[in-house]
């Protein structure tokens, strides 16, 4: 379930590498310590993608989603990843996907980021019966959790493909449900900047950004539209950006008056 955990060398190389990964992910500080409690290398990755600002799938199975002959549950894996998933949500990151079989995962994955992904990189006229999926690494990471390893590979080829030539061919005019994230940070220390306010006034949505300077707007737009977003904060100047919806978490700055 969690997958191996990891080294106590490959913890230390990460906190030699980036010392300011507390600063970005302070919920992650007590891992970071020398003879600190372990996580997995898959949960590692998950937050190098956040880190690295890259995009980030979760995905937990449905309460009776059937699993293989493969799985075995072990309570401590399952506390440990019930865990995981709560400091996920510290850092305000949320499973996207409750699938009920290998099936809807496979459709599901289909029309999460994954497409505009495999766009970007030139795949989607690929053969829907290659079912490209990317785990792990810098651009990607899919993260299933509290569940057994499925994959698209689990569904039956006929179907999948099927399903896969219906979902592959979006509409680009199409107004569908697009979430914008983002982070402020102060262009003095690059630190994240809580408390300032996000709007897209052109559809009266307006956040406020966390203790970790993140946010998320949620529209529903053409896949390429981009909005107006405006940014203010007590001591700092106001911002105005044209913004699309990207993959990736975006990074805003604020200048100091």
């Amino acid at each position: 379930m969690t997958g191996a955990w990891a080294k106590a060398t490959a913890v230390a190389a990460i906190r030699q590498r980036y010392p300011d990964f507390t600063v970005s992910l302070p919920v992650l500080d007590p891992f970071l310590k020398i003879n600190a409690p372990a996580l997995s290398y898959t949960q590692w990755e998950a937050w190098l993608a956040l880190y690295h600002n890259k995009v980030l799938i979760i995905a937990t199975p449905q309460d009776g989603a059937p699993r293989d002959e493969r799985y075995l549950l072990e309570e401590c894996q399952r506390t440990a990843q019930y865990a995981h998933l709560e400091r996920l949500r510290k850092v305000g990151r949320y499973p996207e996907i409750h699938f009920a079989n290998a099936d809807r995962l496979a459709v599901d994955m289909l029309r999460s980021k994954l497409h505009d992904i495999l766009d970007l990189a030139g795949s989607v006229n690929q053969q829907p019966q290659q079912r490209v999926l990317y785990v792990g690494g810098a651009g990607l990471v899919i993260l299933v959790l509290i569940g057994s390893a499925y994959s698209l590979q689990d569904a039956a080829p006929t179907e999948t493909a099927t399903l896969a030539e219906k979902i592959y061919q979006p509409d680009p005019n199409e107004a569908i449900s697009q979430t914008l994230t983002g982070i402020f940070k102060d262009s003095m220390n690059n630190r994240p900047l809580a408390g300032v306010i996000v709007a897209l006034s052109e559809f009266r949505k307006t956040a406020i950004t966390d203790e970790f300077g993140g946010f998320e707007i949620t529209i529903n737009v053409p896949r390429r539209h981009m909005v107006e977003l405006t940014a203010h904060k007590e001591g700092f100047e106001d911002l105005t950006k044209n913004v699309g919806f990207s993959t990736a978490k975006q990074e805003f700055i604020l200048k100091r008056r």
